[in-house]
Parts: structure tokens; C-alpha cells; sequence
């Protein structure tokens, strides 16, 4: 008998004290004996009403219990013994008692394991103190009161005194303690370790679960009951996982953030029924998750809301004003000339006076209003229930904090100030976007006239209009780029010695979808500004090397805007197309206007060096309308140069202008560049060109633009080709 105890004993240790559904009959063979149905522990007598000690107990027992925080499926158990039985699930078995010949019989109601020992007359089996300590019951007064219910048992200490002393070192070690929670009874388990991790000392005051939610901060996330009692997942036999984050406040007053992984099993009714799981303090993992969402939220170097989260409050007050038909202002506030102080200074110096602003800024605000960094140079401000005169009442005490007094740095005293543009919303701006846009412009508005100054938006029915104009014509270029709407007109420049023509100037035609043109002198500037030159000037390239491939005699020149000089997609492109067909490039010009050209000179220099070294040539358009220097002009290593039409088509009615074309000749001419005049009126005006040196011309007098293509005249190319050799 002793080694079939010893075998059960083993099998409860391996299965664990505790039993998520755990169901178990005492069965005793004689007069009165009692029949124990472990199952909430609901007792019931063969004879009597009230449960009795007799001879010859024989126990069933169910284990099916997984180990705390972990998951196995139910064990059988065989036992050979003489006298002993084992069953499964719904089985129904009788055999007769070895000791009193007595017929036991035994009702199975649960799956799992089932295993019946006999013992000795006036003995226990030795699997029972075990079985009952892990139900929670110690004495016949705990399976009276469990008899009453059908709730399970657990003990009512708030220690759980089965843990294993090896796994209980094992979890400390890690910082972790486990927990067994019978949920309709509230009664909670702790392991051995957990009021030292959670510096609670002893647990017995936390032994149920709403003592332990009692400590949880206020705000803290849900906790274990929601998780658990409001689980939206169903028990299908293997539990509900949960995995929660929390704070309690222990009874020190110190604030621990717990993580709390679990599952819970549901009872027959599919409501859960018990819980086990695990906790560990993870303040270190918060609190480091908190730096993180401070630094993403803020602004390192002036300690204000960071541009996103700037915004995204102020897109909520946008709505909430509009819910509730109030008002906010929206101001902008730039640091004048940044980038002088930059340059005179350094960033660090920058840096300093970014922070500085900040503060400075922040001590004349409202205190109810918000203040952000949206940019290197710009912080805006949210202002709550603002009126109009509100608006330009703080925005002037704000201008006036910032300069009445000078910005003590590193490098000494600085003087700073800041011009500002705002709007009142939703009065003037519906949308977030409108409100960004027009305090932006608002603050363009004012810096073009004066600095340190503030200006707030207002509706103007003129410039609403042309902001239309404008996004009608952005909608017209973008269509007809897509539909292949884009085309090509072909100026020529002829030979000051010959008079035929040496090449052709493409210039852009955009039709609309109704055959009608666009104008190109408006279209031009207005797709600068907004951003589309990039996409106008590719596209033309891609033409003009189309036309180029499909004529093999005919050379073109193409213009770039100064956007696209610093364009890697048109580069890259163009790169790709002459290493398809290398000839292509001794007959392609790229023209860059001279404004362009010295906006930038260390990019043009760049951009002009890559088009030579893939063998074509760069010209300087409009050249004279610019202030090209002489070191300037051989810096960049052009071609050729054009001179600005403005001073040739006044070369008749003006000796200045007359004086200026010839200086510009004889200048080109010193450097061994071609010139080609442009917007030539007639012969006497070419003649005298061509007197002073000039190379070519271009104009009324050469011939207007024109979409058609006369190199595609069979005699043309040769005689082209003929030219080209002559005047080469």
C-alpha cells in the first residue's frame, strides 16, 4: 500500500497543488459510509445527511489540474494493484472491495485521469491531505462549508503553502511571484515570495481579489477583474491568456507598475471560474518607456510639444471649437535671420537662441495657451477662446518680451526678434490644413515688409481669386501631363555667316483638353512657385530626346529652371538616355538663365560640370540680365552664352543698350564663347551683330516658334549636317 501511495503522491506533485476543475468521491464500504463528491466540494451521505468517518475509505480523484502558469494535457493513471480500479469519463464500474467483499460503486462525471485507492481499515490514503490542502481543505469544518455551494475552494491564507521551495527560488531570482485566484469566491492565492517583490511584506491582508484591486492608482490601466470577468475570449479547454499592465500603490505609498500574465478557465456555464497567472514590477521598463514618449512628444533643445503632437492638439481644439461655436487663435512666430546667426555664430550659438526664444516666448503666454516647435526657426502657439483683438493683444506682448531685452549667450549679447502671422479659427480657417496655410501666409505677408512685427490674416476676395486661378491652372498642368497634353514648339538659331539655322530651341506648349493653348509666360513662373517645374522640364527633355533619336541630323536646346539644376531625377535620366545612345549628347544644349546661375554658383558650377562630362553642351540664357561677374563666368565653364533679348531689341533706339551688347560680345569673345542674340528684329540689326562678332541669332528675324518640324524635309538633313561642319 505504502508504494501505490508513494505513486500518487508523486503524480499530485507532478501535476501541481492546485486544480483549475478537480472532482473526487470518498467512498467507504460499510454501514453509513460516506459518499464525498469533490466538485465544489457538494457532500453527500449513502445513509445520512451529514458527512462520517467509517473503515475501509477508498478515495476517486480527478487530476486534470494544470501547474500554475503553465499547460498540460490530463494524465491517466494505472495502477495494477489488486482492489484498485482506474477509469475514464462517463464510465460506470463495479468491483468488489478486497478487505469487506463489499460492492463499490462509482459514477464517473469528469474527464481526465480518474484513480480509486483502497486502503486499510481506520486509514487515510496518502494522496488525500494532499489532494484536500490543495482544494483548501484542512478539517471537517472547511468541506461542511464547502458542501454548501458549488463554488471551489481555495485556501483561506493568503500564502499558498504547495509551491514548490525550488520554483519558488527559481521565480525570485527572476523577480517574478505567482498568484491563484478563485474567482467566484474571491479568494486569492500568493506565492511564497510575493510580498517581498512587491514590498508588501506579508500577503494576508491582499487574499482576496478586491483587496488587491484596492491598491490600484486611480488612473492606472484596467486591471486583473476586467481582464478576467469582462474577457471578451471563451474557454474552449486549454483557458484565456491574458497579459495586462497596471499600478498599484502599496501601502508605503510607493507606486509600482505590474505586469500581469495569466490565463483564467471558465466553469460548466462558460464564466470564469479560477485564474492563475504571474506578476513582476516593471517600473524600469516604464519609466524608460516614458523618457521614450517624452522625447518623441518634445522638443530636446527648447523642452516645447514637438511639431506632431503640436499639431494634433491643435486640430482637436480646431474641432472642439467647432463643436461648441467658439474661437481660437493660431499664431506663428519666426526668429528673424536664423541663418545670419548661424553663419556669424555657429549652430551652437543657434541652438542657444532657439532655446532662449522658447522660454522667452512661453513667459508672455496666456496660461491656459500652448506652445510649440514646428520648425528650426518657428513656433507656433495655440491660443484657446481668443477673440480677434485677443490675437494681436498677445501676439505684441509676446514681440515685446522677446525684444526689450538682448539674448545672453556663449558668445556674448545678441539682439533677436521674432515676426509673427496668425489667424482666428474657425472664423477664418475651417480645416487644420486652411488654419497652417494661412497663418503661414500671414507671416509671409509681413516679413516682406517689415520684421519684428505681427500681422493677422483677413479675407482678401482678390487674392481668393487668384488663389483659385491658381489651382485651376495646377489642376490643368497636372492633367495634361498625365494625358500627354505636353508638347514641343521649335525656335531655330541660325548662322550669323550663312543664315540657316544651326539648331532649335524647344519650348513647352501645354494644350488643354479643348485643343486651346496655355499660356507658357504665365504657366512657367506660377509651376516654379508651386512646385511642378521639376516635372515640366523632365518632361521635355524626354521629348526633345525623342525627337532627337527619331532625327538623327537635327541638334536641340532645352531650358532647365533652377530647381531642376539641383535635380537628381532629371540628371539620372538624362545620364541613362546618353549611355543608350551616346551621339545624342554633341547635339544637345542645355540652357540655364543666368539669374539661375549665380543664385547658386557652387551647384550650377556642379550641375554645368556633370552635363559636359557626359558630352553635351551648357549655355547661359538671358545673359546680361544678371550681374554675372567676370570670375563668375569662368567659373562655371559654359559653352555659350545668349544675350538678353531686352537689350538687342533695343539695339537700334538706345546707344547704352548698343555699348552694352558690344561689351557683352567682346567679352564672350575674350573667353572663347559662342553668343547668340536673342528676340533679332530684322537684317540691319543682324548685320550689325555679325559686325561685332556675334555667332548667331535668334527672333522675328530668324523665324518664330513654330510645333512643325521642317528637319523632317528628306534634303534638309544633309544640308544641316553640311552647315554644322562649315561653322564648326
Amino acid at each position: 500500500m505504502k508504494g501505490a501511495a508513494g505513486r500518487c503522491d508523486a503524480a499530485i506533485r507532478a501535476l501541481g497543488s492546485g486544480a483549475s476543475r478537480a472532482t473526487g468521491r470518498l467512498v467507504g464500504a460499510g454501514a453509513g459510509c460516506a459518499l464525498a463528491s469533490v466538485r465544489g466540494m457538494r457532500l453527500r451521505s449513502a445513509r445520512s445527511r451529514s458527512p462520517q468517518r467509517r473503515p475501509h475509505c477508498t478515495m476517486v480523484f480527478d487530476l486534470t489540474a494544470p501547474i500554475l502558469a503553465m499547460s498540460r494535457p490530463p494524465v491517466r493513471l494505472q495502477d495494477t494493484t489488486p482492489g484498485r480500479w482506474c477509469g475514464s469519463r462517463n464510465e460506470r464500474a463495479e468491483r468488489s472491495h478486497p478487505n469487506s467483499g463489499q460492492v463499490v460503486e462509482q459514477v464517473l462525471t469528469l474527464g481526465g485521469a480518474m484513480m480509486q485507492v483502497a486502503t486499510a481499515p481506520d486509514t487515510v490514503p496518502s494522496p488525500f491531505p494532499a489532494i484536500l490542502r490543495g482544494w483548501g481543505i484542512k478539517d471537517r469544518r472547511d468541506m461542511e462549508s464547502a458542501a454548501t455551494g458549488t463554488e471551489p475552494v481555495t485556501s483561506s491564507d493568503s500564502q499558498n503553502p504547495a509551491v514548490d521551495p525550488v520554483l519558488d527560488a527559481i521565480l525570485s531570482s527572476v523577480g517574478t511571484a505567482t498568484y491563484e485566484w478563485a474567482v467566484p469566491s474571491d479568494k486569492l492565492s500568493w506565492s511564497a515570495n510575493a510580498g517581498t517583490l512587491l514590498g508588501i511584506g506579508e500577503m494576508d491582508r491582499f487574499g482576496s481579489g478586491r483587496a488587491f484591486a484596492q491598491m490600484m492608482v486611480p488612473e492606472s490601466p484596467a486591471g486583473r477583474y476586467e481582464a478576467v470577468v469582462n474577457s471578451p475570449g471563451t474557454d474552449r479547454g486549454d483557458g484565456v491568456a491574458y497579459d495586462i499592465e497596471y499600478a498599484i500603490r502599496t501601502p508605503s505609498g510607493t507606486t509600482l507598475w505590474i505586469e500581469d500574465q495569466g490565463r483564467w478557465f471558465a466553469s460548466s456555464d462558460g464564466r470564469p471560474l479560477k485564474a492563475h497567472g504571474t506578476v513582476r514590477v516593471i517600473n524600469e521598463r516604464v519609466e524608460n518607456h516614458r523618457r521614450l514618449v517624452e522625447a518623441s512628444e518634445y522638443d530636446p533643445l527648447t523642452g516645447q510639444l514637438a511639431r506632431h503632437r503640436f499639431c494634433a492638439v491643435l486640430e482637436e481644439a480646431l474641432e472642439d471649437a467647432q463643436k461648441v461655436r467658439g474661437s481660437i487663435g493660431f499664431l506663428i512666430a519666426a526668429i528673424d535671420n536664423l541663418s545670419h546667426i548661424n553663419e556669424a555664430y555657429g549652430f551652437d550659438i543657434a541652438d542657444e537662441i532657439i532655446a532662449a526664444a522658447g522660454r522667452r516666448i512661453r513667459s508672455r503666454m496666456r496660461g491656459g495657451d500652448l506652445l510649440g516647435r514646428l520648425s528650426g526657426n518657428k513656433f507656433g502657439i495655440l491660443m484657446r477662446n481668443c477673440q480677434p483683438d485677443d490675437l494681436a493683444v498677445a501676439a505684441e506682448r509676446i514681440l515685446d518680451g522677446v525684444r526689450q531685452e538682448v539674448f545672453l549667450t556663449s558668445a556674448g549679447a545678441i539682439v533677436v526678434s521674432v515676426t509673427m502671422g496668425g489667424v482666428i479659427a474657425p472664423r477664418h480657417a475651417h480645416s487644420f490644413g486652411t488654419m497652417m496655410g494661412r497663418a503661414q501666409e500671414a507671416l509671409d505677408s509681413i516679413k516682406l515688409r517689415r520684421r519684428g512685427a505681427f500681422h493677422a490674416y483677413l479675407p482678401d476676395p482678390e487674392r481668393e481669386q487668384t488663389r483659385r486661378e491658381n489651382l485651376r491652372i495646377t489642376d490643368e498642368i497636372l492633367a495634361a501631363l498625365n494625358e500627354r497634353r505636353v508638347d514641343l514648339a521649335f525656335q531655330p538659331i541660325v548662322s550669323a555667316r550663312t543664315g540657316l539655322p544651326l539648331s532649335y530651341e524647344c519650348l513647352l506648349r501645354i494644350h488643354r483638353a479643348d485643343g486651346t493653348l496655355l499660356s507658357a509666360s504665365s504657366i512657367v513662373p506660377l509651376a516654379e512657385k508651386l512646385g511642378l517645374i521639376r516635372l515640366i522640364d523632365l518632361r521635355v527633355l524626354e521629348l526633345a530626346l525623342q525627337e532627337m533619336t527619331e532625327a538623327p541630323n537635327v541638334s536641340l536646346s532645352v531650358n532647365v529652371s533652377p530647381a531642376t539644376t539641383m535635380d537628381k531625377t532629371w540628371l539620372a535620366v538624362l545620364d541613362a538616355r546618353l549611355k543608350i545612345d551616346p551621339g545624342l549628347a554633341r547635339r544637345l544644349t542645355v540652357e540655364i538663365t543666368e539669374t539661375a546661375a549665380i543664385a547658386n554658383i557652387q551647384e550650377t558650377r556642379s550641375f554645368v560640370a556633370k552635363i559636359r562630362s557626359l558630352g553635351a553642351k551648357v549655355a547661359i540664357d538671358d545673359f546680361g540680365a544678371g550681374y554675372t561677374s567676370f570670375r563668375n563666368l569662368r567659373t562655371l565653364d559654359v559653352d555659350c552664352v545668349k544675350i538678353d533679348g531686352a537689350f538687342v531689341e533695343n539695339f537700334e533706339r538706345s546707344e547704352d543698350d548698343r555699348h552694352f551688347v558690344e561689351t557683352l560680345i567682346g567679352l564672350a569673345r575674350h573667353m572663347n564663347l559662342k553668343t547668340v542674340a536673342e528676340w533679332v528684329p530684322n537684317p540691319r540689326v543682324a548685320a550689325r551683330l555679325a559686325e561685332l562678332g556675334c555667332d548667331a541669332f535668334q527672333g522675328t528675324f530668324s523665324g518664330d516658334a513654330s510645333e512643325e518640324r521642317p528637319w523632317r524635309d528628306q534634303a534638309l538633313p544633309a544640308a544641316l549636317d553640311g552647315i554644322r561642319r562649315l561653322s564648326a
